[in-house]
């Protein structure tokens, strides 16, 4: 994602580097065109140009706004629909905003592989029956999120556990019903 965002040619003299091949060689002077991962506003440049796209493209696609805007962590999309046709048109739209915007999203995935026709031929199409989701297994089958913790070294007390369950990426607050509901 941070690759498609063009800085503007006047700040792309602070993203300059040296590079050589040979240290016999003096450097050559580089300088960058694009945002890359790694710089510390590139995750806030992504979220503005995000919103910007909503902003100037979304005027009669509210369904795809209210997606981008509510269900779009960094790169992933993550959107759960009643209805294989709803699916297909929020694909459609978010597709149709984010070409506007020239962005691209790429490999879909959904349980109905009807949902999929609405993707844009020239994008990648994507249908596993397991996927890595935000640290999360997604059995697109089964229609299952599923954790696959590494436990290394666990003490088996409440101090542990919970060191162990804060190792672990996610966002969608999965763990925390698990939690609760477990006694110690």
């Amino acid at each position: 994602m941070f690759l498609r965002i063009l800085l503007d040619p006047d700040d792309c003299k602070y993203h300059r580097f040296l590079w050589r091949t040979n240290e016999d060689e003096d450097p050559d002077i580089y300088q960058l065109n694009c945002v890359i991962f790694g710089n510390p506003a590139s995750p806030f440049l992504a979220s503005y140009v995000i919103k910007r796209i909503i902003k100037d493209y979304g005027i009669n696609k509210p369904e795809a706004c209210d997606v981008l805007e509510k269900d779009l962590y960094m790169d992933d999309l993550i959107r759960s629909c009643i209805a294989a046709l709803e699916a297909q048109k929020t694909v459609q739209d978010v597709c149709k905003m984010l070409d506007e915007g020239e962005l691209k999203m790429q490999n879909w995935i959904s349980n109905r592989p009807c949902v999929l026709s609405g993707v844009p031929d020239g994008l990648l199409r994507f249908y596993q029956s397991k996927e890595k989701v935000l640290g999360m297994t997604w059995d697109s089958h089964a229609d299952q999120i599923r954790f696959f913790p590494v436990l290394e070294n666990v003490s088996w007390t409440k101090r542990g556990v919970r060191r162990q369950l804060a190792r672990i990426f996610d966002p969608m607050g999965c763990w925390l019903h698990f939690w609760c509901a477990v006694r110690f």
